[in-house]
């Protein structure tokens, strides 16, 4: 059975970043990227913009990825419900296990509905607020600085095969020698 990564998001934020994190640990984990959102209203013209936004997303993605082609590897499906956000995810949740749960600093959600995001979700990472980072070490200094709750025991050992992280480590202990 394929990992599964969740990634909820609001189209009236800048999510970007966060979109472009969730698509890396895809990657990396070889997991299915589910991308959650929901509307008040589920018409076309809503749909519409939803889906235009996720092109945005995309698109950003596209610009910073290192191997253009490596985000055609991994599946993604959009869950888009009708009603509050916050309640809609947490009953998609409780209805749909996944391994984990990617929440974006941007997203509108207070403390005690992420505490529940957290504890409906099987492992979670809270991405730190947006700092403008560039370079192929950007998934790992945001990794870094996320808050992690409850991860797969394998989580670490996924990405220990990845090569960037070698690069990443090795800046980092360059840094600390200097």
């Amino acid at each position: 059975m394929a990992k599964k990564i969740l990634f909820p998001f609001s189209i009236e934020t800048l999510y970007y970043d966060g979109y472009s994190w969730a698509v890396e640990l895809a990657l990396k984990m070889e997991a299915d990227l589910w991308l959650f959102t929901a509307s008040a209203d589920k018409n076309d013209e809503a749909i519409q913009r939803i889906f235009h936004s996720l092109l945005e997303a995309q698109g950003h993605y596209l610009q910073l990825a290192p191997n253009k082609n490596s985000a055609l590897k991994i599946k993604t499906e959009r869950w888009i419900e009708r009603g509050n956000l916050n309640d809609s995810l947490l009953t998609f949740l409780k209805a749909n296990p996944v391994d984990i749960t990617v929440l974006d600093s941007s997203l509108p959600m207070d403390k005690e509905v992420k505490s529940e995001v957290i504890d409906y979700s099987k492992g979670a990472i809270v991405l730190p607020f947006n700092k403008k980072l560039n370079g192929q070490d950007h998934f790992y200094e945001k990794l870094h600085n996320a808050e992690l709750y409850k991860l797969p025991e394998n989580f670490y050992d996924t990405l220990s095969s990845d090569h960037s992280l070698f690069n990443y480590l090795r800046k980092v202990f360059k840094r600390n020698t200097e």
